[in-house]
C-alpha cells in the first residue's frame, strides 16, 4: 500500500529515513539483565511431531521443487534452497532467532525487564512476509537480503518465536525506489514479488508443513501478497484453510461487506473475535488519534463498492476501547532512548479503539505525551503505519499462543 499522485514524491523523499528508522531497531543498546516475570502465556509447547496431520495435506518427504516463471522470462526461486529464506528452522544468522528483552513501564512508575525466551519446540508455524524496505537499484529487490530486511523481520516476527518456527521468504519485492519511478504499481514488478511469495508458500507447504497448523504474518507490501495468497490458494481450499490458525495482516487492507466480519475479500476465513478462535483474521490500520485518515491515504479503506477495511484489535478482539501491549522500538524515541533495552512497552499509556470515520476503519490510537514519536510519524496519510506491528505485539504474541492451544485441541 503506497500513497498515489503527490504523495510519491513525499514518499521518495522519507523512503530512506524510513528504512533508517526500521534499521534502528536492530541497533538498540544491551539487553539489560534486570530479571522479570515472563509474559502471561509463556509455556513449552510439545514437539511437532506430536502434530496430528490435516487431511489432504502432504506429510511425507519433499515434493519436486518446481521453478515456474512467476511473469514472462522471469524464472522463480528455488525455495527448496535455504539461501532463499531470511528465516527458516536450521538456518544459521537466521533474523528471526533473536532475542530482544523488553523493559515494561506501568503506570506506577516501576520498571521491570522482561526476558525473552523462544520456545524450544514451538506447535505451529508463522509464514511472515516483510513490508517495504529494500532501498535495491531497480524496480524489485534482488535475492540478497541487506540489514533492512533482516532487522524488520527482527522487530516484526522474532517474537512470534516463543509459539511458532518461523519461516521468511526472500523475494523480489517492489522496492522503495519503485515507488518513486511510478513503477511500484507495474503489473510486472508486482508479479515477479508475488510470484516469489507463491512459489515460497507452495514449497513450504510441501517441505516444510506436514500437517501443522500456520499463522500468516504480513505487514504492508507484505500484507498485500499475504492477501491475494489467502483469497487464491487457502480460503477456497479447505484441505488448506484447516492449517490456518490465524492471518494476521498489517498496514494492508481486507475488504469484507460494510457492517460484515467476513466476505469480500475471504469467503471463509472471517475476523478473530475471540481468543480461541482460530482459522481467523487479525486485520488494521492505525492512526493517532489526533490525526485521522485524510482524504487521500490509501490504508484503512476499501476501493470496492459496498464494501469496507476489516478493523480488528487484538487487545479487544470483540471491540471497543483497550490498552494494548506494545513493544516499541526505544531507537528514535526520545522518551525511551535511554534505556538498557531495544524495546520498550508503557502499559496503560495507550488506548486502542477500531473506529469508522467516513469511508475508513482503523485502529484509532491514544497515547500519552511521552509517547509521541515523531520520528515514526511520516506524515498524515500514513498514520501510524511505521509502527502498526509494534503497537500490539504483546497482544499479537500472546494471541497466537492461545490459538495454537487451541488449534491443538480442536
Amino acid at each position: 500500500m503506497v500513497p498515489e499522485g503527490g504523495a510519491v514524491v513525499r514518499w521518495a523523499l522519507v523512503a530512506a529515513a524510513v528504512v533508517a528508522a526500521i534499521v534502528c531497531i536492530a541497533c538498540g543498546g544491551d539487553d539489560a539483565t534486570t530479571p522479570a516475570t515472563p509474559r502471561q502465556g509463556v509455556t513449552v509447547a510439545p514437539s511437532p511431531a506430536t502434530l496430528p496431520t490435516a487431511a489432504g495435506v502432504a506429510t511425507s518427504a519433499p515434493l519436486a521443487t518446481v521453478r515456474p516463471d512467476v511473469a514472462p522470462g522471469v524464472p522463480g526461486n528455488d525455495y527448496s534452497d535455504t539461501a532463499t529464506w531470511l528465516c527458516r528452522p536450521g538456518k544459521e544468522n537466521s533474523p528471526c532467532t533473536a532475542s530482544f528483552d523488553t523493559t515494561v513501564r506501568t503506570p506506577d512508575g516501576k520498571a521491570t525487564v522482561e526476558t525473552f525466551t523462544a520456545v524450544a519446540n514451538p506447535s505451529i508455524d508463522c509464514f511472515y512476509v516483510y513490508p517495504t524496505v529494500s532501498t535495491d537499484p531497480g524496480a524489485n529487490s534482488d535475492m540478497a537480503a541487506g540489514l533492512a530486511e533482516a532487522a524488520t523481520a527482527r522487530a516484526q516476527a522474532a517474537r512470534f518465536g516463543q509459539y511458532c518456527r518461523v519461516f521468511a521468504p526472500i523475494y523480489r519485492q517492489a522496492t522503495t525506489g519503485s515507488i518513486a519511478t511510478g513503477k511500484y504499481a507495474d503489473p510486472t514488478v508486482q508479479a515477479i514479488a508475488y510470484g516469489d511469495v507463491l512459489a515460497a508458500w507452495k514449497q513450504y507447504l510441501a517441505q516444510d508443513n506436514r500437517g501443522h497448523g500456520v499463522v500468516l504474518i504480513g505487514h504492508s507490501q507484505g500484507s498485500k501478497h499475504l492477501v491475494k495468497l489467502i483469497k487464491e490458494e487457502i480460503d477456497p481450499k479447505p484441505e488448506v484453510r484447516a492449517l490456518v490458525v490465524s492471518a494476521i495482516i498489517l498496514g494492508g487492507v481486507v475488504s469484507v461487506p460494510v457492517g460484515a466480519d467476513k466476505g469480500g475479500d475471504f469467503q471463509n476465513i472471517g475476523a478473530c473475535r475471540k481468543p480461541e478462535q482460530t482459522g481467523c483474521v487479525v486485520t488494521y490500520s492505525s492512526f493517532s488519534a489526533e490525526s485521522p485518515p485524510p482524504f487521500n491515504s490509501l490504508f484503512a479503506r476499501s476501493f470496492v463498492p459496498g464494501t469496507e477495511a476489516l478493523c480488528v484489535n487484538p487487545a479487544a478482539l470483540a471491540g471497543g476501547p483497550a490498552s494494548p501491549h506494545p513493544d516499541l522500538p526505544t531507537a528514535g524515541n526520545p522518551a525511551a532512548s535511554t534505556l538498557p533495552t531495544v524495546f520498550v512497552s508503557d502499559l496503560g499509556a495507550i488506548t486502542g479503539e477500531c473506529v469508522k470515520s467516513g469511508s475508513f476503519n482503523y485502529l484509532k490510537v491514544t497515547a500519552a505525551p511521552a509517547l509521541k514519536m515523531p520520528a515514526y510519524y511520516l506524515g498524515p496519510e500514513w498514520g501510524l503505519h511505521l509502527i502498526d506491528a509494534g503497537l500490539t505485539q504483546g497482544d499479537l504474541v500472546e494471541l497466537v499462543g492461545k490459538q495454537a492451544a487451541a488449534f491443538k485441541a480442536r
